[in-house]
């Protein structure tokens, strides 16, 4: 008889009860994935101990979740976008009056683009015919403003890390991740050049926040926990050695969450996409190494919504968002 999901639930690992994340992941494994990649509960239960032992995989997890957060040496700085001027803002809002009363945000971000006036003399920029202002107090205009305009960049003088690192900022110079930082500015860019990804959104600051730091994920985290994947179940299948990483990384969320008292509450459907990119990253990292084209593909590939999705859920694994001083 073929392994149902629920014969995974009360699973137990060297003490430990992953039944909880072993089952989710094999009920929300994504269909355009093929089959769920293990057959049996005794083959689960072997692969899974080999990356739950000593230094294994699950312990580098952990260890990074312990790293991070609000007291790390390093942090990325905050996006914000420049105001629309006001004499626009009302052209846009009488402009949509005469819309449905569920017209998306997105719809009316556009038609305020297509309908403002051409008097620009008080824009401190104008994009597509839109007169923005100058940037909030505490921020500049980013760096990357071809790609990413509107979208001003907070000051690491301002901030409780005081020293410039790409996207970043860092506490001293050893805490500069000059090489990573240099890596997700070209993801950052490569995703900024394709048209629609960033123009249309109308909360493109966010985005841009989501985008640098997943990237930074990528190329600073999960690409060491491949390796050691691929060192700890070295010889296995591929697809297994994959879902066993899957599996960790949702373990060891699980943990974290309920250590504060809180549950994932990710749906189903979102949770399938934020494995299904993760699977393809990891996939082109073990097969040839994953370099910025790659990465940023598999995010397009994915779309907007379920990296947002898979930014909000791995969080505990991200650099925080660096705080004014």
């Amino acid at each position: 008889m073929a392994m149902e999901c629920s014969d995974l639930s009360d699973l137990t690992v060297l003490g430990k009860n992953v039944g909880s994340a072993v089952s989710t992941v094999c009920g929300v494994w994504p269909e355009r994935l093929g089959d769920f990649p293990i057959s049996s509960v005794s083959k689960v239960t072997s692969l899974v101990e080999k990356a739950f032992g000593p230094g294994g995989l699950y312990s580098k997890i952990k260890g990074v979740a312990a790293q991070r957060g609000e007291n790390s040496d390093f942090c990325w700085k905050g996006n914000k976008m420049r105001t629309v001027q006001e004499s626009l803002m009302e052209v846009a809002e009488s402009s949509s009056e005469s819309q449905s009363n569920n017209m998306s945000s997105t719809l009316i971000w556009h038609r305020r683009r297509r309908r403002s006036n051409s008097n620009h003399d008080d824009c401190d920029m104008v994009v597509d015919g839109v007169c923005f202002g100058a940037c909030p107090s505490g921020y500049h205009p980013s760096k990357l403003k071809s790609y990413f305009a509107p979208v001003c960049t907070s000051t690491c003088a301002d901030s409780t890390h005081t020293r410039s690192c790409g996207f970043g900022c860092a506490a001293n110079t050893g805490a500069c991740l000059s090489v990573i930082a240099e890596q997700v500015k070209q993801v950052a860019i490569a995703l900024g050049q394709v048209v629609g990804f960033f123009t249309g959104n109308p909360k493109i600051d966010e985005l841009v926040d989501k985008v640098i730091s997943f990237a930074e994920f990528v190329v600073g985290t999960l690409i060491k926990w491949v390796r050691v994947v691929k060192d700890v179940l070295s010889g296995e299948d591929k697809e297994e050695a994959i879902l066993v990483l899957m599996i960790t990384i949702y373990q060891s969320l699980e943990e974290i969450k309920a250590a504060v008292g809180e549950d994932i509450n990710t749906g189903k459907e979102m949770l399938g996409g934020i494995f299904g990119l993760l699977h393809d990253v990891t996939s082109v990292e073990m097969d040839s190494g994953a370099d910025v084209e790659s990465i940023a593909s598999k995010i397009l590939d994915s779309g907007d919504e379920i990296m947002a999705g898979a930014f909000e859920a791995i969080k505990p694994f991200l650099y925080p968002k660096c705080q004014v001083a």
